[in-house]
């Protein structure tokens, strides 16, 4: 058994699609099966079974689940644990600034969670956190003042901005899109939808400082300008707005999961051929590569928790 297996069965579980979880972890599709087929076959016993929405945990599945997962998350405190072990033995500590940039919506869902943990092992570490809103996917803020830069693409439209000889860009996690709609609504008999179909309704987005006339104009060039209904990060507005309009929601995985997912009034279809990833620009040769690297880690982490 290998760690990459116990990640791709969690991911499967998360995703309920072979294609989807293949598509989050960069994976061809024929490697994910075998890599779940392996595992199975040294289990000795069928973890997921296919449905006509997916592919659902058989009821071994749900019971290794959170077996599987806190492993993860131990494996992933290992290392966590031995910088703050490391941090413990320095004689003595000086105080460590630093100064990271990011989209709201990064800074609210993981960004704030892993500062507040990282202080925990570097207790001389001080992080400002400051918010940034883009103008242009082409048109990037001078980053020299910050030590990392967190950021949000989709579709690869930040990568020609983003290839600069001193910052290097660190993959973190990625992410998957739904579209959130009423139980009333025409598209909520659909399994999965393509943005096509769901931009012919006002459109919901978040909060999050990106371009959103850029964005849509990229994600759909052939499309006659859409109808952005609002942008809001509060859940709870956005949930009244879905029940009252035939609007839908365009976010990610991760705030499906976190606010809209149990809801029993709204329906969460994952969304074709819309692939975006979390990832960071620092600078390499910055004296404070470990804790960077520390806070990476638990970004990670806390994202697999969610």
């Amino acid at each position: 058994m290998r760690l990459e297996q116990l990640e791709h069965f969690i991911e499967i579980a998360h995703t309920n699609s072979i294609h989807l979880a293949a598509e989050n972890l960069y994976l061809a599709q024929p490697s994910l099966s075998r890599s779940l087929r392996n595992l199975e076959q040294e289990f000795g016993i069928p973890l997921f079974q296919r449905t006509v929405k997916g592919v659902q945990l058989t009821s071994y599945g749900e019971t290794l689940y959170p077996e599987i997962l806190q492993i993860l998350t131990a494996l992933h405190g290992l290392s966590l644990h031995a910088s703050q072990l490391c941090a413990e033995n320095q004689v003595q500590q000086e105080s460590v600034s630093l100064r990271i940039l990011a989209f709201s919506t990064l800074t609210d869902t993981v960004l704030g969670p892993a500062v507040s943990q990282l202080k925990t092992i570097h207790p001389n570490v001080s992080v400002t956190i400051n918010n940034l809103k883009l103008d242009s996917f082409l048109t990037l803020p001078d980053f020299a003042a910050y030590d990392a830069v967190l950021l949000t693409d989709i579709s690869d439209l930040f990568f020609p901005s983003t290839v600069d000889s001193v910052w290097t860009r660190r993959q973190l996690f990625a992410e998957s899109y739904y579209a959130v709609v009423s139980k009333m609504h025409p598209l909520s008999k659909k399994q999965v939808i393509s943005l096509e179909e769901l931009s012919i309704y006002p459109i919901i987005l978040p909060q999050n400082g990106l371009p959103v006339e850029e964005l849509m104009e990229n994600l759909l060039p052939d499309k006659s300008p859409i109808h952005i209904f609002m942008q809001s990060n509060n859940h709870r507005v956005i949930t009244k707005t879905l029940q009252n309009h035939e609007a839908v929601l365009l976010t990610t995985n991760t705030l499906v999961r976190q606010n809209f997912y149990e809801n029993p009034q709204l329906c969460c279809l994952p969304v074709k051929r819309i692939m975006g990833s979390c990832f960071s620009l620092f600078n390499a040769h910055t004296p404070h590569i470990n804790i960077l690297e520390d806070l990476f880690t638990l970004i990670r982490n806390i994202h697999l928790q969610n």
